[in-house]
């Protein structure tokens, strides 16, 4: 391993051409205009503004989340705001076809051009196996020290487990979720702009309008740009992250034939509860660790999460039944897609939605209150169940415990004094319209508002 990590690049010349090649705004001549994403960008109507913590201490900081989220543009967009600094001090280099030893090569070929380079970005670097071998042997040796180390990937487990085993070597570095936009990002770039509390309450209609549309496009941001724009989702659109969902699962050992069965189990059994042997029953397979190793691959991909019945503060019921969510709603439909087939798939999601929309509006709560505990969700988060009654989402932060009921519709005919209940339309103490309820705690994430107060103001609405 050490004969490898400190051998030399044999092609410096072809290494260097390559090097530019990746970083054509080293030249002070070339324009960001030219750059390909940038320029896709500019073609896009509805843009998203991704508001991504800081990046400003020297470390090595490891951005997660789906593909097809815009992690690419953002590294583009970024590089171009740091370039007012020095365009000499910014690399960047996308790794998904990169062996370890190229990757390796890379450091010794930077450290070779001599460049005062402060920013380094590494565009989907899960590909490479053991990358973190080679990250943490070039800090070792000091040349990434003074400097802020960017990695990206699409996968959870690669990431995390690299970036685990790289202790007291991160400097003041940490780990950076990605998600799709929220309903909150979706309203501000459907809008144009933020909205106020007062139209909130006098627009319930109109949001849950926009509340339809963002349960059939989700917060990717061809398939919103689709819907806002086009007014419908292209054939196109689902087709590429169809083909994305199914080739990854694929490379994860997942066959189309268990895809397709699973994506029938996920579909059917929203927001109801399941086990890991009933799945396997129905998707055919002997072992319930199976079934349990499909969905956590498609967890760590950043498409499906589950959570566990809590049935008092202290007990987890972990062998019980779970209940299975989607990271965002257009996967939903996504899977729908690859399960069902793909043919007029936006004309069938409409007439779907009709029936699903509660369901998927207690997806989307879901979704959006994951984004509080990133992948610790599953320590905070549950549902609650027992023989007298059940509740959609039982969170749990220190010694504070909120209950969330989903109901999507007008009238509530039993409530609980110590659960919150969202609603379709109606308003009132402890009542909240999805539509307003997730634009709000949308807000709350982008302002870094903790979950538990948040929920306190959200009770007192229209504060």
């Amino acid at each position: 391993m050490v004969k490898f990590l400190n051998r030399k690049p044999q092609n410096k010349n072809m290494g260097v051409e390559r090097l530019l090649k990746a970083n054509p705004w080293w030249s002070e001549s070339w324009s960001f205009s030219e750059d390909p994403h940038l320029k896709e960008l500019e073609n896009v109507k509805y843009k998203w503004d991704v508001d991504i913590e800081s990046i400003e201490e020297n470390g090595i900081y490891v951005i997660r989340g789906p593909r097809q989220t815009g992690k690419t543009t953002w590294i583009k967009r970024k590089i171009k705001e740091l370039s007012k600094k020095g365009r000499k001090k910014i690399f960047y280099f996308s790794c998904d076809i990169l062996s370890r030893n190229e990757f390796n090569n890379l450091f010794y070929e930077l450290e070779e051009i001599g460049l005062p380079l402060e920013y380094l970005f590494f565009d989907e670097v899960g590909y490479i196996k053991d990358w973190q071998i080679v990250v943490k042997h070039h800090w070792d040796r000091g040349f990434l020290r003074n400097k802020k180390i960017i990695l990206t990937g699409s996968t959870s487990l690669d990431l995390k487990k690299g970036y685990e085993r790289m202790p007291g070597r991160k400097g003041k570095g940490k780990e950076i979720f990605f998600y799709p936009a929220s309903f909150y990002d979706f309203v501000k770039i459907a809008k144009g702009k933020e909205l106020s509390r007062d139209y909130l309450i006098s627009h319930i209609s109109e949001m849950n309008i926009l509340l339809e549309k963002y349960l059939l496009s989700g917060g990717f941001p061809i398939s919103f740009n689709d819907i806002l724009g086009e007014g419908k989702i292209k054939e196109k659109t689902y087709e590429t992250y169809i083909e994305w969902v199914s080739g990854d699962a694929e490379k994860a050992g997942i066959g189309i034939e268990k895809l397709i069965s699973l994506g029938k189990v996920l579909i059917n059994s929203l927001s109801n509860t399941i086990s890991w042997q009933e799945i396997s029953r129905r998707i055919g397979v002997e072992s319930h660790h199976t079934s349990n190793n499909y969905v956590e691959k498609l967890e760590k991909m950043f498409l499906v999460n589950y959570i566990y019945n809590s049935i008092t503060f202290d007990e987890v019921q972990q062998r019980k039944n779970k209940k299975f969510y989607f990271l965002d709603p257009f996967l939903f439909w996504v899977f729908y897609g690859i399960s069902y087939g793909k043919e007029g798939l936006y004309d069938i999601a409409r007439e779907e939605l009709r029936a699903k929309i509660p369901l998927l509006v207690e997806n989307t709560i879901f979704s959006h209150l994951l984004r509080f505990f990133d992948m610790d969700y599953q320590k905070h988060l549950f549902y609650y169940k027992s023989k007298k009654e059940e509740i959609d989402f039982y969170i749990k932060k220190g010694n504070k415990t909120i209950k969330i009921e989903s109901k999507f519709s007008s009238n509530i005919k039993k409530k609980k004094d110590d659960v919150v209940y969202i609603t379709k339309d109606s308003l009132g103490k402890k009542e909240i319209p999805a539509s307003i309820f997730l634009y709000l705690i949308g807000l709350a994430k982008k302002e870094k508002r903790n979950i538990e107060k948040e929920m306190e103001r959200i009770q007192r609405f229209p504060f």
